[in-house]
C-alpha cells in the first residue's frame, strides 16, 4: 500500500517538477526580454521577478498538501489491489477453527480467476474435512488449460479508473499552477512594459506555447500512470496465478503443495495464512 502511494505521489512530483522547470525557464526569458527591450530600471526588474517568486513560494504549501492527498489516494489503490488476497487469508484463518466459515469475496475487488477458483477450492476442502478424507478431485474444464496469468479486463478497469481520476486531477492541478503564475506574469508585464501596443503580441502569443506544455503534461501523465496501471496489474495477476496454481495442484492430489512466490513480497503475509490452512487440513485429515 505504501509503495503504491509513493509511486502515485512521485509521478505527480515528477510532473510538477517539470512544470516548475518550465515556469522558471519561461520567466528567465521574459526577464531577458524586459532587460533588453524595455526601459525598466534594474530595481523595477528585480521587484517584478521578486513578486512572481513570492507568489510561487505561496503556492508551494498547496502543492505539498495536494501531493499528500495523492499519497493517500495511492495507498487506497494499493489497498484495493490487496483486498482479494486479504479476503483469502481472512477466510483461511477463520476456517482453521470453523469448518463452516463462509468465504465472501467482494465484488469491487473481485479478481475473476482467483475468486472463482478459490470458491470451488474451499468447497472441496470443506467436503474433504466433513468426509474426514483427502481425495483428488477433477478440475473444472474452464480451469484446466490455464497455464499463465490471465487478463481480467473488468478488474483492470476497476482500479485503472481510480488511476485515471488521479491522473486527471494531476493534470488539472498542474494547469492551475501554470495558469496562476503565467497570468500573474502576463498582467504585470502588460502593466510594466512601455509602448504596450508594440509588445503585447509578444506576451499574448505565449499562450500558444503554454497550450503545447499542457499537451506535453497530458502525454507525460498518461505515460506514467498508464505504465503504473500495467505494472500493478502484473504484480496482482502474477501473485493470483501462483495461488491458483497451488490450489489446483493440491486438488490433483499433491497435498504438499504450498504457495511460494518469489518477487511478490506484498502478499507474503496473506500466502502464509493460506499455507497455514493447508498445513492444518493436511495434518487434520492424515491424523484421521
Amino acid at each position: 500500500m505504501l509503495m503504491v502511494g509513493l509511486k502515485v505521489m512521485s509521478f505527480s512530483l515528477l510532473i510538477h517538477a517539470f512544470v516548475f522547470y518550465f515556469l522558471i525557464y519561461h520567466f528567465r526569458l521574459n526577464y531577458l526580454f524586459f532587460k533588453t527591450q524595455s526601459k525598466l530600471s534594474v530595481l523595477e526588474l528585480e521587484t517584478f521577478m521578486g513578486y512572481i517568486f513570492a507568489e510561487a513560494v505561496e503556492i508551494l504549501p498547496g502543492v505539498f498538501f495536494f501531493h499528500g492527498l495523492l499519497f493517500l489516494l495511492g495507498c487506497y489503490v494499493g489497498w484495493l489491489l490487496l483486498r482479494p488476497f486479504y479476503t483469502l487469508a481472512k477466510y483461511s484463518e477463520e476456517a482453521i477453527t470453523n469448518i463452516n466459515a463462509v468465504y465472501h469475496p467482494e465484488v469491487y475487488s473481485n479478481y475473476n480467476l482467483l475468486t472463482r477458483f478459490s470458491e470451488f477450492f474451499f468447497v472441496y476442502l470443506r467436503d474433504c474435512r466433513i468426509a474426514k478424507k483427502l481425495a483428488p478431485h477433477s478440475i473444472p474444464p474452464q480451469f484446466t488449460k490455464i497455464h499463465r496469468p490471465t487478463r481480467d479486463i473488468v478488474y483492470f478497469i476497476h482500479f485503472s479508473f481510480l488511476l485515471l481520476i488521479i491522473g486527471l486531477i494531476t493534470i488539472f492541478f498542474a494547469a492551475y499552477v501554470i495558469d496562476s503564475l503565467l497570468q500573474l506574469n502576463l498582467n504585470l508585464a502588460l502593466d510594466y512594459v512601455n509602448n504596450i501596443k508594440k509588445h503585447e503580441n509578444f506576451f499574448l502569443g505565449q499562450r500558444g506555447v503554454v497550450d503545447d506544455i499542457y499537451a506535453l503534461i497530458a502525454v507525460l501523465t498518461v505515460f506514467l500512470y498508464g505504465g503504473l496501471a500495467f505494472h500493478l496489474y502484473d504484480k496482482m495477476s502474477g501473485a493470483a496465478f501462483g495461488i491458483f496454481s497451488t490450489m489446483k495442484s493440491f486438488m490433483k492430489g499433491n497435498y504438499s503443495s504450498r504457495v511460494h512466490l518469489l518477487g511478490y513480497n506484498h502478499v507474503r503475509d496473506y500466502t502464509r495464512k493460506i499455507n497455514q490452512f493447508l498445513n492444518h487440513v493436511e495434518r487434520e485429515l492424515e491424523k484421521d
